[in-house]
């Protein structure tokens, strides 16, 4: 996909999070670009988190050569209107009933404040940020790399995570939790799901920040 595609997909993601429904229609047109594996995971996330699917789908399309073509032909033939003219246009049409155009799925409003939870406050408990990145793609990679998240956001016992997971003593998800909790005694209102955003992808942790931004962008304005 051309950068200047890429761009267009980035300013409007939202939106177009909100337009694209990865039904059966649109996936069977998409044979084109993606794998097997990757239709039947995204059938999947449909089925439990719609936002989830979309989310993920244009993850995977920025990465494809011609992408955005099939992305727009694939739109056209499941006849998902509200999507193809952003992809068309570079621009979000009138939309006000907060319903992905031509299908009758009502999708999740975005809110555009996600980054501003307070990691550890009611609208963002610190055992949901850890049961996000637990269940995260990548999460295997994020236990290898636990110590240096926990040193980059001060926790004290970093440098004993390792022994004491092979000890049995803790697991690796009990120290994300010790981590999380311990950040926001010390920072407070400054524990921010921004700022955990970029620590995930200062130790290339991209997915892991990328089921953040798909869990927490999604939950409807309050």
């Amino acid at each position: 996909m051309e950068a200047s595609e890429q761009e267009l997909i980035r300013r409007n993601r939202a939106s177009l999070m909100q337009q694209t429904s990865c039904t059966g229609l649109l996936l069977a047109n998409l044979d084109n670009l993606l794998s097997p594996e990757e239709t039947a995971i995204l059938k999947n996330l449909h089925e439990k988190n719609p936002f989830d699917a979309s989310c993920r789908l244009y993850d995977i399309a920025i990465t494809r050569v011609g992408g955005f073509e099939i992305l727009k032909f694939a739109l056209k033939n499941s006849n998902q209107t509200g999507a193809l003219k952003i992809l068309e246009n570079g621009e979000n049409p009138p939309n006000p009933s907060g319903v992905a155009q031509t299908n009758n799925q009502v999708t999740p409003s975005t809110n555009p404040d996600w980054k501003n939870l307070v990691v550890g406050s009611e609208q963002c408990k610190v055992a949901e940020v850890e049961k996000c990145l637990s269940n995260s793609a990548s999460a295997s990679v994020l236990w290898e790399r636990l110590p240096d998240v926990g040193r980059t956001l001060d926790y004290p016992e970093s440098d004993m995570i390792v022994t004491q997971v092979m000890m049995g003593i803790k697991t690796r998800s009990q120290f994300l939790v010790a981590i999380l909790k311990n950040w926001h005694a010390n920072e407070d209102m400054k524990a921010t799901l921004g700022k955990l955003d970029q620590v995930l992808r200062d130790h290339k942790l991209n997915e892991c920040a990328g089921a953040l931004a798909r869990t927490f962008q999604a939950r409807p304005l309050k």
